[in-house]
């Protein structure tokens, strides 16, 4: 401001501008000064809202991304179960020993499942 006192009687002193008296300064001006401050303290009140509000949702949009990524992985993971299960149940229905891998599959694939199912469980309690 100081500067601007300045720069203004410098050019006041050479002519160039017009000596303005503080006492003469129009009321309006005031008015759309206090105005134009109210209007802003609100804008940022709202601009903070807004940085918040942006904050959550993505927060949520980024857990639900996760959430449909197990999900997926979840159905791939089912797919694969009932796959052992049928092969597990003609073995039985053509009445043939039960391979050991088979039966190794359909215990990894169930782990998997739990771990998935887990996982899901977690994304849901962080939301």
């Amino acid at each position: 401001m100081s500067m601007e006192r300045r720069i203004r009687k410098e050019l006041e002193d050479q002519g160039l501008l017009d000596p303005v008296d503080p006492s003469k300064e129009d009321p309006v001006d005031d008015e759309i000064l206090a105005e134009i401050k109210r209007c802003q303290t609100e804008l940022k009140t709202i601009s903070a809202q807004n940085f918040e509000q942006l904050k959550r949702l993505k927060k949520l949009a980024t857990e639900e991304v996760m959430r449909q990524d197990l999900k997926k992985k979840l159905q791939h993971v089912d797919n694969e179960i009932l796959e052992v299960f049928w092969r597990i149940h003609n073995t039985k229905l053509k009445k043939l020993p039960i391979m050991k891998r088979e039966q190794e599959l359909a215990v990894d694939a169930l782990k998997e499942r739990e771990a998935l199912l887990k996982q899901i469980e977690c994304v849901g309690d962080n939301a």
